[in-house]
């Protein structure tokens, strides 16, 4: 009986450690995320680090319209903040309904991408599709223009 006892007590040691290292990642990825606008995954910090400089003064890019749940451009006025992050850390400013100067290498039909809004305080999940008619990326909320003011009001004010 004793031999289980101690096996339990040498399990839950190894639980309770690997929480607290799960935690302390988590506090330190965070603050970094926090202070550090960049990439904080290994492909982004090796892109950043070791990527080639262009030399060119042009570069080409491509706009992304953000729209709601029904399809309209949302354009949130000039006081409220939107980035679309792509998987590898780069992030795209949200400006009168439209994430500009994309990199069309990895913002791309199909691509997934973050969607943070109002310094955070809204986070999506989205897919980028294309527009057939009008020839342009999207990506699409889940909530119509109202709703996201709804969300971003409700957490600005502490609900």
């Amino acid at each position: 009986m004793s031999e289980f006892f101690q096996q339990l007590s040498h399990f839950a040691a190894l639980v309770l450690a690997t929480s607290i290292a799960l935690l302390l990642i988590a506090i330190v990825l965070i603050a970094v995320r926090k202070f550090w606008p960049g990439p904080i995954e290994p492909v982004g910090l090796m892109d950043l680090l070791i990527a080639p400089k262009d030399t060119s003064s042009s570069r080409a890019s491509v706009n992304v319209d953000y729209r709601d749940s029904v399809g309209v451009l949302m354009n949130l006025g000039p006081l409220v903040t939107g980035h679309l992050r792509n998987g590898r850390g780069a992030s795209f400013n949200l400006i009168e309904g439209c994430f500009v100067a994309c990199n069309p290498k990895f913002i791309k039909a199909s691509a997934p991408g973050t969607v943070s809004l109002a310094d955070g305080f809204v986070t999506e999940c989205l897919w980028v599709q294309v527009d057939p008619e009008r020839q342009t990326l999207f990506v699409r909320s889940q909530y119509t223009r109202a709703e996201m003011f709804g969300r971003i009001n409700n957490r600005s004010s502490g609900a």
